[in-house]
């Protein structure tokens, strides 16, 4: 019953499609890692200007978007660790200050108090 299953055309057409979808996805992530990390030095621009943006969200966006990179485009993201880590250290001193004066403020109003 398996070999008429494996001879089965409509078998091997399910198998074609899946081989070409595969195939197609690995084209597409292997050409998407090959922009990101062609334009990452360009990408991480951006980037660092997100991070000096007025805006909470666009701050937020793009702390989440340099996420993205350190954890899929290994290892050439690497080489700007040094301009990097200082620029996320920050991040998270300056958002700590603010939620620490948000909460101060709060408290001090009694909106905190329980």
């Amino acid at each position: 019953m398996c070999d008429g299953l494996m001879t089965s055309p409509h078998y091997l057409i399910l198998i074609y499609l899946c081989m070409t979808h595969i195939s197609l996805y690995h084209l597409v992530e292997n050409t998407i890692l090959h922009l990101c990390l062609r334009y990452l030095q360009e990408f991480l621009e951006r980037v660092i200007k997100g991070f000096e943006d007025p805006h909470s969200g666009v701050r937020n966006g793009a702390m989440f978007a340099l996420g993205q990179f350190s954890e899929h485009l290994q290892p050439g993201i690497t080489k700007y660790s040094n301009e990097l880590i200082p620029l996320i250290v920050n991040y998270a001193v300056k958002v700590s200050a603010e939620y620490l004066h948000l909460v101060t403020c709060n408290y001090k109003k009694g909106s905190l108090a329980g």
